[in-house]
């Protein structure tokens, strides 16, 4: 993933100080990045948005309230080329759900390691959608009952999915299962007593033989075709 030196704007809102100067600290490692502005509020977010217009604005969901999320499209209508990605503490799936409606086109969690922290921001830079895969399976049931109400024929809670055996190995379609629950390639792996490089490898296969352009992408891809369905009860993705 290249990307020439310092060309990615970005306009820092996080309301705790030292948490705010770590994250600068870490992108400003990366020589693709350019932390023009920072703030604490969401106030802050709209008056430097104006005045900058970013290509990317890191905005800390927790220095604005849950009835301010609208600012988010308030942003998008200030400057609409800037992409907003979301930063949180928790994988809150009301939060994710609206921030995604309003216009945020990535989502991360403050819990996740730097080197994932600046692919994701390049990730939305390159105008690809980035969610943590924590919150990746409450987008997926989102989808998952949007497409329920949508179709003229209603899926059936009990309709059995479609086994695309002729597209995957056996193998291959119990990972997409799992993936569809939210699983990360770690717990996968140890459902299915396999090791992780050969998760990794089911994954590039399944992504490869359904066209589809990451893990979130071939899930839906799976919903629309049958092939898998999602529960009303899971399990969360994140305690195993």
């Amino acid at each position: 993933m290249h990307l020439s030196k310092r060309t990615i704007s970005i306009v820092l809102i996080e309301k705790h100080t030292l948490f705010r100067q770590s994250i600068r600290k870490i992108l400003e490692l990366d020589a693709a990045f350019n932390v023009i502005a920072e703030g604490e509020t969401r106030q802050d977010a709209l008056q430097l948005v104006k005045k900058y217009r970013p290509n990317i604005i890191l905005l800390d969901i927790n220095s604005i309230k849950a009835n301010e999320l609208i600012d988010i499209k308030t942003i998008k209508k200030i400057a609409p080329e800037t992409k907003i990605v979301i930063l949180s503490s928790q994988d809150d799936d009301n939060h994710m759900i609206v921030a995604l409606k309003m216009g945020a086109t990535g989502y991360v969690l403050k819990e996740m390691n730097s080197e994932t922290f600046i692919t994701a921001i390049k990730a939305v830079q390159l105008g690809r959608y980035w969610f943590h895969p924590h919150v990746t399976h409450l987008l997926i049931k989102e989808y998952y009952y949007l497409i329920r109400e949508t179709f003229s024929t209603p899926i059936n809670d009990d309709q059995k999915p479609i086994k695309p055996l002729d597209l995957f190995t056996t193998r291959e379609y119990d990972a997409l299962k799992l993936l569809a629950r939210g699983y990360s390639n770690k717990v996968i792996a140890e459902k299915l007593a396999i090791t992780s490089y050969t998760v990794s490898s089911h994954v590039r296969n399944i992504l490869k033989k359904s066209r589809a352009n990451d893990r979130t992408h071939a899930v839906v891809k799976a919903i629309e075709n049958g092939w898998v369905t999602i529960e009303r009860k899971t399990e969360s993705a994140g305690s195993d």
